[in-house]
């Protein structure tokens, strides 16, 4: 089974969220609106087009980097991102501490981002 694009990267709904939430929209790809807010297309810079908006569309290795710098620590270090059968599960130094519910690498990132900045919670 190949892949989509979309697989390597957070939804619409994640990245609308992650920009309310005031994260940085510096991203190698984009959501844009399409016709209102029921179609949207991914494109690999920010367009301005009448009353269309862009959302980043953060990939894996994007918010992996993004969850290092609110913990403020290396990445590889103290976080292990392990999954089994559709799901995956945040690991710090070995006790688990997010379970995602996310099927998708770039979808379980992003949800456990939100949620950190959600509870502005320090692990």
């Amino acid at each position: 089974m190949s892949k989509k694009i979309e697989d390597y990267m957070c939804t619409v709904e994640q990245s609308k969220r992650l920009k309310e939430l005031s994260i940085a929209e510096s991203s190698l790809f984009f959501w844009w609106t399409w016709f209102g807010d029921d179609l949207y297309t991914i494109s690999t810079q920010e367009l301005k087009i009448n009353d269309h908006e862009a959302y980043p569309a953060f990939t894996s290795q994007e918010l992996g980097e993004l969850i290092s710098e609110l913990l403020q620590t290396d990445w590889s270090q103290s976080i292990t991102l392990k999954t089994k059968i559709d799901d995956y599960y945040f690991y710090v130094e070995g006790a688990l501490v997010f379970d995602t519910g996310a099927a998708l690498e770039a979808q379980a990132r992003a949800k456990f981002l939100i949620y950190l900045l959600e509870h502005k919670k320090q692990i």
